[in-house]
């Protein structure tokens, strides 16, 4: 005859509780609601990576590889979430011991939600390294910290992997608290450099509208300061016109410079070390690594999708020489939509200078008959 197992009873459901200190809604109830969120993320991962593929086929191989990476990465994450939820909700719903100790799915998430951060953070270091050289700092420390990040993920694995027991939860949480205040760090110093690059950029393009406007009216007549008011005027009330919708901001400055990644880091660093015994550092951490590939991707399909067109300026002092480098680094820097500011050096980037000369010639008045006289006396036609 079958033995049927009946369910917990209250003194194990009490031992739990006393043993861990928390409720499991705070662990593996908070770690399921994550886990929902992380679903729903990853399926528009997926739809970006499915756009992203059919619209940017010609990409370079570095960043269909980086894609590829990223989404490999995200795969083997939601199977661990998955996994960690099945184990213990469904696999071993009648056993409330097992809650106090950890899954293998459990303890390698640190290690594979640190290394999804650093593979997207690959490539936003690579597109504010290049918006100039002088970035160049920035990268390197971003990418020391975020290499630090990844040491601490490995160490907070390898402590839940030795200890698995439950009560080593808040060592783990803490371990992996370091890492993210590391993160948060080199997610900012990118963060704040692509920010400040796209005002720059806006305001040059704002700036160099306006002048092709005055030169336009110039073109066409006379231009006097009453057309420098109206054409202000009407700049101003145009811009207004055209002001960007929230929804452009949001992706602008919040997605594509990775500032929502870098909040709910912030986030889960608090979590870490306010309730380090519970599940919440985890939970947003699932989270946040499924922004940060639908941040890159969002990025890369933000792009014009006609890249073709290429300017080549000739300089006026050399006009046998053309600067085939700057034409690479803008389509380098179109492929990895990086904002386009202009270095001290390109604040007067060398053109083409065309001279056009007119001539004007009037009707001649016929010579005088003294003239003709003068003239005649000097080549000896007439004789006195």
């Amino acid at each position: 005859m079958p033995v049927i197992e009946t369910g917990p009873s209250m003194d194990d459901v009490l031992a739990l509780g006393l043993s861990t200190g928390v409720s499991l809604s705070e662990t593996h109830g908070a770690l399921l609601i994550g886990t929902f969120f992380g679903v729903i993320l990853y399926g528009l991962a997926l739809h970006q990576s499915y756009q992203y593929a059919s619209t940017f086929s010609s990409d370079s191989y570095s960043v269909k590889l980086l894609v590829a990476s990223v989404m490999l990465l995200e795969t083997l994450h939601v199977t661990v979430t998955a996994h960690i939820c099945y184990y213990y909700l469904v696999s071993n719903y009648l056993k409330p011991s097992v809650l106090l100790v950890g899954a293998w799915s459990l303890d390698i998430l640190p290690l594979v939600s640190g290394l999804v951060m650093f593979m997207s953070q690959l490539f936003f270091a690579r597109r504010v390294a290049l918006i100039g050289r002088a970035q160049s700092v920035v990268v390197c420390i971003a990418l020391l910290l975020l290499a630090g990040e990844v040491g601490f993920s490995i160490a907070a694995t390898t402590k839940a992997l030795k200890f698995p027991s439950y009560q080593e939860t808040a060592d783990v949480n803490r371990l992996s608290g370091i890492g993210l205040g590391l993160a948060v760090l080199g997610d900012s110093a990118l963060t704040i450099t692509l920010i400040l690059a796209f005002r720059k950029s806006r305001k040059e393009r704002g700036s160099r509208r306006h002048r092709d406007s005055v030169m336009q009216m110039q073109s066409f007549g006379s231009f006097d300061k009453t057309d420098m008011v109206a054409s202000e005027q009407y700049g101003l009330g145009t811009s207004r016109r055209k002001a960007e919708s929230m929804i452009d901001f949001v992706q602008m400055y919040i997605v594509n410079t990775g500032l929502l990644t870098g909040l709910f880091n912030l986030a889960a660093f608090i979590a870490a070390f306010a309730v380090p015994s519970t599940l919440i550092c985890g939970t947003i951490s699932i989270i946040t690594a499924r922004l940060y590939a639908n941040s890159l991707l969002a990025v890369l399909n933000t792009r014009q999708v006609s890249m073709a067109g290429m300017e080549i300026f000739v300089d006026s002092s050399s006009a046998t020489r053309l600067n085939f480098a700057d034409a690479q680094r803008a389509q380098s820097r179109a492929a990895w939509n990086v904002p386009s500011v202009s270095s001290a050096s390109q604040t007067h980037p060398p053109q083409i200078v065309v001279g056009v000369t007119t001539e004007t010639e009037g009707q001649r008045e016929p010579p005088s008959p003294l003239k003709l006289f003068a003239s005649g006396l000097k080549r000896g036609s007439f004789k006195v």
